[in-house]
């Protein structure tokens, strides 16, 4: 057994890892398996975000650190709307997520520790992110109308 078969058997396999299919060329069951990874991922990112800004209103006084707790809840939660209905309402509010972390460094900045690499790795990461929120959106679109297999 080669490592291309390893890799093919165990980390690259058309129908739990399909991201490199055209969304045109998906089936349900691909869409779904795409659909649940995003959702782990989205809500685990969410449920952090939400724990960390929690975490800040408890030590200063303030709106804004709640109202990111709230917002960071309310993206997992259209993550997990998505997961189950692949509702493409719930697939654009998830999209919101990586322009309000943008924003958010852009009006409070980033960590003084972290020098212009860091940054620059931060706003790829935000695009690259911001960019798959369109495919997840484009599966939400096609999904109705998915073959079965």
């Amino acid at each position: 057994m080669g490592w291309h078969d390893f890799i093919k058997k165990y980390v690259w396999d058309e129908n739990k890892t399909p991201y490199f299919i055209r969304v045109d060329r998906l089936t349900r069951e691909q869409a779904r398996n795409e659909a649940f990874i995003y959702t782990v991922v989205m809500c685990t990112a969410a449920m952090v975000a939400a724990l960390f800004a929690a975490a800040g209103a408890s030590r200063q006084p303030d709106l804004l650190p709640v109202l990111a707790a709230a917002y960071a809840a309310s993206v997992g939660l259209g993550a997990v709307l998505f997961g189950f209905y692949k509702h493409v309402y719930a697939a654009l509010y998830c999209m919101t997520a990586p322009v309000a972390a943008f924003l958010y460094f852009l009006t409070v900045g980033f960590h003084p520790n972290l020098h212009a690499v860091d940054h620059i790795v931060l706003t790829v990461c935000m695009l690259l992110w911001l960019r798959y929120g369109l495919r997840v959106v484009a599966i939400a679109k096609a999904y109705p109308d998915m073959p079965s297999s």
